[in-house]
């Protein structure tokens, strides 16, 4: 089931054409359109990029062989979820810490969590690492990653006039801890769940068993 979700193209292609067509839309639409907390020629910039990485992926994660396929696409649809996650954040459900949820801190956990996972299968299948260099090499990927996302958002707030930094530009010292903290939260699960010699042979043989779906 899980193999032909990730297989499956149509959901690359339209998430891709989704955010295409959203970030067209803020870049070309009229301000008095948008909520006053968004910031319509950031937004659409970043859409548009997200669009592009989705097709880039295709061309930079790709391998001919079962379990080496399965683990590329796995990647893809880890970057591809994780960009859907942050787009709908931007678009309104960051606005949901009003409420009491914290949904920056959620994408925080589940992107890393994810993106350890993907990366530590794609190291073991396309590279030959043996797990626990793999899982390394995908933490220090993710934590550089981590913190050169809350550089952009610094960047972004200094050039585009944003309020990425932060809680909606409040409170940037105790948010960006806190997105740390939670960036760490979710590697560290996934490094548990990594060591764990049950996951991982049961994850590998969800990845690996049988051919790709047609």
């Amino acid at each position: 089931m899980f193999r032909k979700l990730i297989y499956n193209e149509s959901i690359y292609t339209s998430a891709a054409a989704l955010l295409l067509s959203i970030g067209l839309l803020l870049l070309l639409g009229n301000r008095e359109w948008w909520p006053p907390f968004y910031s319509p020629r950031f937004f659409g910039s970043a859409f548009i990029l997200s669009s592009l990485v989705i097709w880039i992926s295709k061309s930079v994660f790709r391998s001919e062989d079962g379990c080496r396929m399965n683990s590329a696409y796995f990647l893809r649809f880890v970057i591809m979820l994780s960009l859907i996650i942050n787009a709908a954040g931007e678009l309104y459900f960051y606005q949901l810490y009003r409420f009491g949820f914290q949904f920056d801190k959620f994408a925080h956990l589940a992107n890393s969590l994810l993106f350890i996972l993907a990366l530590a299968s794609y190291g073991r299948t396309r590279y030959g690492l043996v797990p626990m260099k793999s899982l390394k090499i995908s933490v220090v990927i993710v934590i550089i990653c981590g913190l050169g996302w809350e550089v952009g958002e610094f960047a972004s707030d200094k050039f585009f006039q944003t309020k990425e930094f932060g809680i909606y530009g409040q409170l940037k010292a105790i948010d960006t801890i806190f997105d740390i903290i939670y960036d760490f939260l979710g590697i560290t699960l996934a490094a548990i769940m990594e060591k764990s010699f049950r996951f991982r042979l049961r994850s590998e043989v969800a990845l690996c068993e049988g051919s790709p779906p047609a």
